[in-house]
């Protein structure tokens, strides 16, 4: 007796289902991508960054250099991180000016609402901005 494979057709109206990242998946990701370097920075505070903010101070010994163009953010987030152990060792807040213009790290997370304004300004050391939690892509350099 002959077998014969059947193929699914492929029909026009399939639609491909898109899942968004979970916090955890870009977590992950980045800490396996850009964990080598030991220290975090971020500008800016969103869903993702507040995420990877948390995961990185639980999954790591770096330090976390942060900042935000709004300062009740900064101040909020300090006294946040100021309750957990060796937090003044690892834990740095640092004003908008000079954590662009005297960069700590290689590579800094923006929250998606900054961008516009991370775009405006010079980047004479040439550091590279990514941002977590794109649609499509987790990881977006720009």
């Amino acid at each position: 007796m002959k077998t014969v494979k059947v193929k699914p057709v492929k029909s026009s109206t399939q639609k491909k289902v898109h899942l968004k990242p979970t916090k955890l998946d870009v977590n992950k990701i980045y800490v396996k991508t850009h964990g080598h370097i030991g220290r975090l920075a971020v500008y800016g505070l969103d869903e993702f960054t507040e995420s990877l903010i948390n995961y990185y101070w639980h999954n790591s010994e770096g330090v976390i250099y942060f900042t935000d163009e709004n300062p009740g953010i900064i101040e909020n987030l300090t006294r946040n991180m100021g309750e957990r152990p060796n937090s003044i060792h690892r834990w740095m807040s640092i004003d908008t000016e000079s954590f662009v213009a005297y960069p700590m790290v290689s590579i800094v997370v923006i929250a998606k609402h900054y961008i516009p304004s991370i775009k405006k300004r010079a980047n004479p050391y040439k550091i590279k901005y990514i941002t977590l939690g794109e649609p499509k892509i987790l990881i977006k350099e720009f």
